[in-house]
């Protein structure tokens, strides 16, 4: 794991991201929220609970042993988005399900069938969300809906837990409309038969942002709690900004330089046009920084994170590391030992949009020898107040 690489995660800063999302929704709608792939790579058992106790509902991931993984950490219900097929009684994800603390995605009515056999063996009714297809390519067809919620709602081995629907590009907001428009019709003869607490949910991040109007009964937030939405520049909830918890760094690891006219990288890639200072940053592909960084600059930090000028990447992105040009940095602004960051949460979207990839890509990409610095700032906060009222 490199000590000199560091991504750090601000709980404090998703907490009161979290509680602005509160607000800005209200009490009456329901928050989920998304926590997959281990919550992108930021630990989802750090987050889930804090997301849980800034009164958020329920918890969403992918996989069943995501689910499996945050049960000891939160007590909110955690929805499964990815199709769960075959669970004997005996699965480890049985007794919860049967419980309610774990509700199903289904997106056919294979995985009705399969969530119906369960519920028949457990005795108790599995809760269930149906997933509809407005053009994502998943779910059941918009034709199919009424009848399949009839046959949910004569069930008595399922609960109708949620109807739910996702947008294909929430930013286009007049297609996100037309999407929540053919949700909307595909119930219509249906609603009024769906019971107290079935949740009709299509809205993610972007669209809880940009149109109140598509956010249902419940709103699913991912890249929001991190204090990112995807094509909204400055995101606010209601008219509280977000603000960015996340920041990833790392460290000069050797300078040297070198005369005009000498290749750099893979492939000699680069030729130094002129005499030239070449600072090395432990970070590469592997670590997750995309090979499409060549020619982007990163910011060098002095010791109280003020960046003091930027740097070019040069060469190729290697595995392992990768080259700066740093000939034009002030003199004593760069040595062995400087901070250099590669993104923090104002630049996340930038950064990412200047990769040709989306945050989440990004943020997924970041690779196990980065270190994750999990910090709570509050709570340190709160604890260092505590220990002098009591000195």
């Amino acid at each position: 794991m490199h000590a000199d690489s560091t991504l750090d995660i601000d709980l404090a800063a998703i907490r009161r991201n979290a509680g602005r999302f509160r607000r800005g929704c209200g009490q009456r709608r329901a928050l989920c929220g998304v926590v997959k792939a281990d919550a992108y790579g930021l630990g989802a058992t750090a987050i889930g609970p804090v997301l849980e106790s800034a009164g958020w509902d329920m918890l969403a991931v992918h996989r069943i042993d995501e689910a499996l993984a945050l049960l000891d950490h939160v007590h909110v219900p955690l929805l499964v988005l990815g199709p769960v097929r075959g669970l004997s009684p005996l699965h480890p994800l049985a007794m919860p399900l049967s419980e309610g603390r774990i509700e199903l995605c289904v997106q056919d009515v294979e995985g009705l069938n399969d969530a119906r056999s369960l519920g028949q063996s457990m005795g108790r009714p599995i809760a269930v969300h149906l997933e509809v297809d407005t053009g994502m390519g998943r779910g059941v067809e918009l034709e199919a809906v009424p009848s399949i919620l009839r046959g949910l709602l004569a069930d008595q081995r399922l609960e109708a837990a949620g109807v739910m629907t996702h947008f294909t590009a929430a930013s286009d907001i007049a297609c996100a409309r037309r999407q929540y428009a053919k949700f909307d019709q595909s119930m219509l003869t249906m609603r009024r038969r769906l019971p107290v607490g079935c949740r009709r949910h299509a809205a993610a991040t972007t669209a809880t942002l940009l149109d109140s109007n598509l956010r249902g009964d419940m709103v699913r937030i991912g890249l929001g709690w991190v204090g990112h939405a995807v094509g909204v520049d400055r995101p606010t909830v209601g008219d509280e900004p977000l603000e960015g918890a996340l920041r990833w760094t790392s460290r000069v690891a050797s300078i040297r330089s070198v005369p005009r006219g000498t290749p750099l990288g893979y492939g000699s890639r680069h030729i130094c046009l002129r005499d030239t200072r070449i600072a090395m940053l432990p970070v590469g592909y592997a670590d997750g920084l995309p090979v499409q960084a060549i020619g982007h600059s990163l910011s060098m930090l002095d010791a109280t994170g003020t960046c003091v000028c930027t740097a070019k990447v040069v060469g190729t992105v290697a595995m392992d590391q990768v080259l700066l040009d740093v000939t034009h940095a002030p003199a004593g602004a760069v040595s062995v030992g400087t901070t250099v960051q590669v993104f923090d949460g104002t630049s996340l979207g930038a950064f990412a949009l200047a990769m040709g990839l989306q945050p989440h890509h990004l943020l997924t990409a970041i690779g196990p020898r980065v270190h994750r610095r999990i910090a709570d700032r509050a709570q340190a906060g709160n604890a260092q107040a505590s220990q002098a009222a009591a000195g």
